[in-house]
């Protein structure tokens, strides 16, 4: 209705270096909780929320630690957590197409399914890397172990196309950059823009 909602994560920290990571809905109109300490991931050491949730279909997606969680937007419930070899922290994930799609660190790009968690695919990623951006169909990223510009379908988790910036231009693209998508306009096609140490690159 009227009501300004705010989503929040937390950490409490534990011994041992072992954290407690809890979600809540706070009413800012009311300055009611709807509800708190809804715990997103069994306590133990790296399990604090590194980067925002995202909010797709009244669900709650987060990176926890090791972990992929779903919770339920306005009951905090949580609908599934899934554990993986490595941490997103870095480069986190993105929802599109109704695809998770998600860079581990452990060079990994996973698909999962947000309704239930299961896998889709899975194809080679690069370790850390840039946030994943969008664009028809493809996600585009950088990878921090290769200094490569991918380029991955959504649908298929087939390599579009892979650019190596030390082999053709002056550096290795840059992981700590954003990679940059705009659709096509005004007879103009679409373009990719990604950074080098000392450049800034467009792509068709």
């Amino acid at each position: 209705d009227n009501d300004s909602l705010l989503l929040v994560t937390y950490a409490e920290p534990l011994p041992e270096w072992n954290i407690n990571s809890f979600l809540g809905l706070y009413n800012s109109a009311s300055k009611v909780w709807l509800y708190d300490r809804k715990l997103m991931s069994p306590p133990k050491w790296y399990t604090s929320v590194f980067t925002p949730p995202q909010i797709y279909n009244n669900f709650v997606y987060a990176n926890v630690g090791v972990s992929i969680v779903c919770h339920d937007l306005m009951s905090g419930e949580q609908i599934w957590k899934r554990d993986f070899e490595s941490d997103f922290s870095f480069s986190g994930f993105s929802i599109v197409e109704d695809k998770l799609i998600a860079s581990c660190e452990n060079e990994i790009l996973y698909c999962l399914n947000p309704d239930t968690g299961r896998i889709i695919w899975q194809t080679a990623g690069s370790g850390t890397s840039s946030r994943l951006a969008y664009l028809n169909g493809i996600v585009y990223f950088v990878g921090g172990g290769d200094g490569k510009l991918h380029a991955v379908e959504v649908a298929t988790g087939k390599t579009v196309w892979l650019l190596d910036g030390e082999k053709y231009f002056d550096s290795m693209f840059a992981a700590y950059n954003p990679v940059y998508v705009f659709p096509a306009k005004n007879g103009e096609p679409a373009k990719v823009i990604a950074l080098s140490l000392g450049s800034a690159y467009c792509f068709e």
